[in-house]
């Protein structure tokens, strides 16, 4: 644990800066590309829940279950596709980047779980890069 901890204080303290000249990509550039990925990914995504309840011919416990976690994933993918699309309008230049919006681009550099993200979930010390496949496998 201490040293998981150590090293990623470490990695948050290298220098963010890309040298010249060397086709090294910027961490805005990478953290775009990765929001760009997990747009594409979620984007379309959402669950009709009241079209499935309407569907149902009987509601029981376990039915009850899978609406709320239906929910659950409607407010994640939400608040995943309306961060990252304010963090897109900022690195455009549209929007002044926010304490939110910098911690969001830092978490993505960083292959983190966003904050506001993490509290719409379930519980995961994944990176994002796995984080990202489970939610895309447990929308399937």
């Amino acid at each position: 644990q201490q040293s998981n901890s150590m090293f990623q204080t470490l990695l948050e303290l290298q220098p963010r800066e890309a040298s010249g000249g060397d086709g090294a990509a910027t961490p805005q550039q990478i953290a775009e590309n990765v929001a760009n990925e997990i747009l594409d990914k979620f984007g379309e995504k959402i669950f009709d829940v009241e079209d499935l309840v309407r569907s149902l011919e009987e509601q029981g416990p376990y039915q009850n279950v899978f609406i709320q976690e239906m929910d659950v994933m409607n407010v994640l993918l939400v608040e995943i596709k309306r961060s990252i699309k304010e963090l897109k309008l900022g690195f455009a230049g549209e929007l002044t980047m926010s304490d939110a919006m910098e911690s969001l681009m830092t978490s993505l550099y960083l292959d983190r779980v966003p904050e506001t993200w993490a509290k719409r979930s379930w519980p995961s010390m994944r990176p994002l890069a796995s984080w990202v496949s489970n939610f895309s496998d447990r929308l399937l």
